[in-house]
């Protein structure tokens, strides 16, 4: 009676989990499209004319706000957290800043895009949990995917403060805005997660094939 009442257990979680997994994707595919959609609309109507950054600095007085007006653009320094606001009521001040925005958010694009895939290999992965195809090589692909997918995420989200760092040092040096760079960084994020998926699917890959050898001795 306990087995028949662990297993249903067991099968009602698995379902659970497969369900979820299958909603988030879905979910997040379409969350994905709506904003890329509407930034693409905004953007050619010449309506978008607001965004923000967190840079990698810190700002030398914490606790002071300081706002700056230039050139039809309204910019917006908080430095507690560490945030700068771009207010344009002028649509060719926009154009002229519009290299910064795409530097912003054409890496984020890509890391929306390698989000959904990584969704994808899981679920596929999740998908044959209970059943007899789960040790299979296609699998041991979509968990080093899944490594991979969490590194490159990591270096995508390196790129828009390279592009962009001159000209927020150069504004706030404009501004007479004092400013550090942080002591240090972390640098293990995602690298660290990634690297271990990626290990573990080379042990899922020789459990597929001890699996496979024992079936042909059989």
């Amino acid at each position: 009676m306990k087995t028949m009442s662990t297993n249903y257990s067991y099968i009602v979680s698995l379902r659970i989990l497969k369900t979820g997994v299958t909603l988030l994707f879905w979910a997040s595919l379409l969350l994905f499209c709506a904003v890329l959609i509407q930034e693409a609309k905004d953007c050619l109507i010449g309506k978008y004319h607001f965004f923000s950054i967190n840079p990698a600095l810190a700002v030398a007085n914490p606790n002071d706000r300081t706002t700056l007006r230039e050139g039809g653009r309204l910019i917006h320094i908080n430095p507690a957290s560490l945030s700068l606001s771009f207010a344009y009521d002028d649509a060719n001040a926009f154009r002229k800043d519009s290299w910064v925005y795409a530097a912003i958010y054409i890496p984020y694009a890509f890391q929306g895009l390698i989000f959904l895939y990584l969704l994808w290999c899981l679920k596929k992965v999740i998908d044959t949990i209970g059943t007899d195809s789960v040790f299979q090589h296609a699998n041991v692909r979509r968990i080093r995917w899944i490594g991979v997918c969490l590194i490159l995420s990591e270096v995508i989200s390196k790129l828009p403060w390279w592009f962009i760092k001159p000209f927020i040092v150069g504004l706030l040096r404009q501004n007479n805005i004092g400013y550090s760079s942080p002591a240090s960084y972390n640098v293990v994020g995602n690298w660290l997660t990634g690297l271990l998926i990626i290990a573990l699917a080379e042990v899922f890959r020789q459990g597929v094939e001890l699996k496979q050898e024992n079936e042909l001795t059989i």
